[in-house]
């Protein structure tokens, strides 16, 4: 029978507190890494950038 993985594995909601940062600064770095990730997402899909060449920099970015 199939069993369920470590609670520490999947859904840990303690992962500020494991490792040392604050909820804030995780926030602060979605926010900040998302911002990003949409500038990249705008400059492949903008009319000036090289046809076909947006696959590759959006996937780039989530590398």
């Amino acid at each position: 029978m199939w069993k369920s993985p470590k609670a520490s594995v999947f859904g840990d909601r303690r992962f500020c507190e494991k490792f040392g940062y604050s909820l804030f600064s995780a926030l602060v770095t979605e926010i900040v890494m998302t911002f990003m990730f949409l500038l990249v997402i705008m400059g492949a899909t903008d009319r000036l950038a090289p046809a076909g060449f947006g696959r590759v920099a959006i996937g780039l970015a989530l590398r």
